[in-house]
């Protein structure tokens, strides 16, 4: 599932203020006076796995590059150390290496892609699904829900820090709210 989440800008001249509106339809615009422009930032789970697809898709071609290029030299060398004379002989062999070095490698390969891509799919919805419980709950306490908490994870350090800090704001906005409360209380006495 791909997520578009959006900002939008106003600019004046070369100067940029970055506001966010309240609508759940944010968008990027990008307004020169005469035209709106809107851009479109893809979600942190799709960055995820398209950075994945990306690193796995350099790997298989830098290893398609050099099996390609090394292995039937190899082969060669070693058909011909061997003495084998029989030109047609060697010429099939090189031929079958081919073919099997390159069905071999390329469903090697789609099995690496695969399988990078369902573990990616699995750790970025954990990722995702940790930072969707600390905005819901950074929501809520800009709501004045002060007793919501964050739970931790274990996704990671940055991920924990992430809810420890949410949960101690939320925790003195209760504190403060309690002692305005109090303060007001004994005012109206």
């Amino acid at each position: 599932m791909l997520r578009f989440y959006d900002v939008q800008v106003k600019c004046d001249g070369l100067a940029a203020i970055g506001a966010l509106s309240g609508r759940r339809d944010r968008g990027v615009a990008f307004d020169d006076g005469h035209r709106t422009v809107r851009a479109r930032r893809w979600g942190l789970g799709t960055r995820l796995l398209l950075s994945t697809v990306a690193v796995v898709l350099v790997g298989a071609g830098t290893a398609w590059l050099v099996a390609a290029s090394l292995g039937p030299r190899i082969f060669h060398e070693h058909m011909v150390a061997g003495q084998a004379a029989n030109e047609p002989v060697v010429y099939h062999a090189e031929w079958a290496f081919r073919d099997a070095s390159t069905l071999s490698l390329a469903l090697a390969l789609m099995a690496a892609l695969t399988a990078s891509v369902a573990v990616s799919l699995f750790l970025t919805r954990r990722v995702t699904a940790s930072l969707a419980a600390a905005t819901t709950a950074a929501r809520a306490v800009a709501a004045g829900e002060h007793s919501v908490r964050v739970p931790h994870v274990g996704m990671g350090r940055e991920l924990d820090e992430l809810a420890e800090a949410l949960n101690t704001t939320a925790a003195d906005l209760a504190e403060v709210e309690a002692t305005r409360i109090r303060m007001l209380g004994n005012l109206a006495h």
